[in-house]
């Protein structure tokens, strides 16, 4: 599976694609039990032009770490980690959690236990957008004075969207509570 993946993944070329899918290819040559090959995929990874500038790199770094790491090959874990800013809350909360793993694995245990909380806590409060529109949602469906659909009760509930209760049908703006008439 991972090498079949990497394969696919050269021949789309771009940055972005190859981020993606030599790091799916990786995790799954790694759960299937190939760690020199998931390194393999890994380190050509890291060989790639621009690499750290796409918007799949960030998001991707603890599953990069924890291969890395797995296999073990932290030097090679430090040098994806290194050096890098990130642009936006998902790069901000992935970066923690690979700080962690780093302090973990050099068993600083305050600074790995501190850290994992911290991106708890980052990756509990973040809200994807559609996730906003339940709120959006259940304000509508209040103004058309219909039942308030529940939100899902678990992350996972809500991450699907076969489990999304239909939107309630929508009235004008001018009808919404608070609106001049």
């Amino acid at each position: 599976m991972g090498r079949a993946g990497g394969e696919k993944a050269r021949e789309f070329g771009e940055p972005q694609w190859l981020t993606t899918l030599l790091v799916l290819a990786a995790v799954a040559g790694a759960g299937a039990g190939d760690a020199r090959g998931a390194v393999t995929l890994l380190t050509e990874l890291e060989q790639v032009r621009n690499v750290r500038h796409t918007p799949e790199y960030m998001p991707s770094l603890p599953d990069i770490l924890r291969v890395t790491i797995a296999a073990g090959e932290p030097g090679l874990a430090e040098r994806f980690a290194a050096g890098l800013a990130p642009v936006h809350p998902l790069d901000q909360h992935a970066l923690v959690t690979a700080r962690a793993q780093l302090a973990e694995y050099r068993e600083e245990h305050y600074e790995a236990a501190t850290l994992y909380a911290d991106a708890e806590r980052r990756w509990k409060k973040f809200e994807m957008p559609w996730e906003r529109c339940w709120d959006t949602a259940a304000a509508c469906s209040h103004s058309a004075a219909r039942p308030r659909p529940e939100r899902p009760s678990t992350r996972r509930e809500r991450s699907s969207p076969a489990s999304a209760p239909p939107l309630p049908s929508l009235k004008p703006t001018s009808a919404w509570p608070g609106r001049p008439r």
